[in-house]
């Protein structure tokens, strides 16, 4: 499914932003107005401009634009507005959120162009503010205080590109002038919030004049640009290549016993290059250099116990990216029995190792050899009511299924 966006003007003559679905069978969604006739409850008699549309992986999309003051509008200076469309499947996919303020309030400074981009429910918007670029982050339950991210190098540094990852990845670019020199200012935002900065600039130099950014939705981000003027105007660009992006791995749910265990793990969503994986069981690498998602670990080299198991994902880069924890729970050693007389009595107690599986009462029982029994219990004590031999049989197990039978022949005096 896409999402079409353009202005138009409503039936006061005013221009206004609009859009709708294209769904994939052609038929074409009603037309939604994004741009509000009203904001805070004040009018809005003058136009939206400058708009800018990003549709996410799965329908979702977010149009940011700048909304002109008018009488009654309650700000002298054009503000950025920003609304957001729900997933496809989602309940409320059939029109946009209300618009919300981008910028920092009535009294704040006039904004420029907006960028936006979406990963429901999450957005990002850009857009530059008396030489300042100024980025949001937020999603459709609330947004968070603009943030500068250029160095004030710049005193007119355009509108800025922004490219959101569903991870948190984020890619940002802007132009960056002063005087007849010029590069463009790249910033890669990673999925944990550490960010580095890099310049850009075509071979001969030059003021720049446009900049495009694209992303694949994975933080990752294609940046193009013109550079210089006249025969020595250039077209140079460069790429953002984010980690690969974090994903889950899949352990048995119970405990395994068996002399080999199945690992599967999700693709390391990436756009750029191959990805390999590697194997970690408690801080140790078990396998490594895997292309497939999937491996089988021989349970003899894992210690007993509840384990922590991690996939690391390198790409070509050599950038690494760790899964989610998961915990792999080994138990191959059967419970211990333990039969002591003492006088007339006779006392059997089983136990399994610390951290292992625990013993499995209902599978555990006892025969004393003179026709009593004893069941559903770790420990117990029985006394015979005569002397004599007598063949004492134990049957444990443990939560992972191991067994064990233990036989012992006791003498009563």
């Amino acid at each position: 499914n896409a999402v079409a966006a353009w202005q138009e003007l409503d039936n006061d003559f005013i221009p206004r932003i609009y859009a709708r679905r294209l769904f994939t069978s052609g038929q074409p969604g009603i037309a939604l107005q994004v741009s509000p006739a009203t904001f805070a409850d004040k009018p809005l008699t003058a136009g939206a401009d400058q708009f800018d549309l990003d549709v996410g992986r799965y329908g979702d999309a977010v149009i940011g634009w700048r909304q002109q003051p008018s009488d009654g509008s309650g700000f002298a200076r054009p503000r950025a507005l920003a609304a957001q469309l729900p997933l496809v499947y989602s309940e409320k996919a059939s029109k946009f959120a209300d618009p919300r303020a981008l910028d920092q309030g009535p009294d704040g400074p006039s904004v420029g162009p907006v960028a936006v981009s979406s990963s429901d429910p999450d957005l990002l918007a850009g857009y530059p503010a008396n030489g300042a670029i100024l980025t949001v982050d937020g999603s459709d339950a609330a947004l968070e205080a603009p943030e500068r991210i250029d160095a004030g190098a710049s005193p007119d540094p355009g509108t800025p590109g922004v490219e959101l990852g569903a991870s948190g990845a984020a890619a940002f670019a802007w132009r960056s002038n002063a005087g007849n020199r010029g590069t463009v200012a790249v910033r890669e935002r990673r999925s944990d919030g550490v960010a580095s900065d890099r310049a850009l600039s075509a071979p001969r130099g030059g003021q720049v004049d446009d900049v495009a950014l694209d992303g694949s939705g994975l933080g990752d981000a294609l940046v193009g640009f013109s550079q210089g003027t006249g025969a020595g105007r250039q077209v140079a660009g460069g790429f953002v290549n984010a980690p690969p992006d974090v994903f889950n791995v899949q352990t048995p749910l119970g405990w395994v016993r068996s002399a080999k265990v199945d690992l599967e793990w999700d693709p390391a969503a990436h756009a750029i290059g191959g990805v390999t994986y590697a194997v970690v069981v408690d801080d140790d690498s078990v396998a490594d250099g895997l292309k497939a998602t999937k491996t089988t670990l021989a349970t003899k080299e894992l210690d007993d116990g509840k384990r922590t198991v991690t996939i690391v994902a390198t790409d070509s880069a050599g950038q690494e990216t760790t899964s989610v924890e998961a915990t792999l729970k080994v138990d191959r050693r059967a419970p211990k029995v333990k039969v002591s007389v003492r006088g007339r009595s006779v006392r059997v107690s089983v136990r399994d190792a610390k951290g292992a599986s625990g013993v499995n009462r209902d599978a555990t029982k006892a025969s004393f050899g003179d026709g009593a029994r004893a069941a559903g219990r770790k420990a117990g004590a029985h006394r015979y009511g005569r002397p004599g031999r007598y063949r004492v049989q134990v049957q444990a197990a443990d939560a992972a299924g191991n067994r064990r039978t233990v036989t012992r022949t006791v003498v009563i005096r």
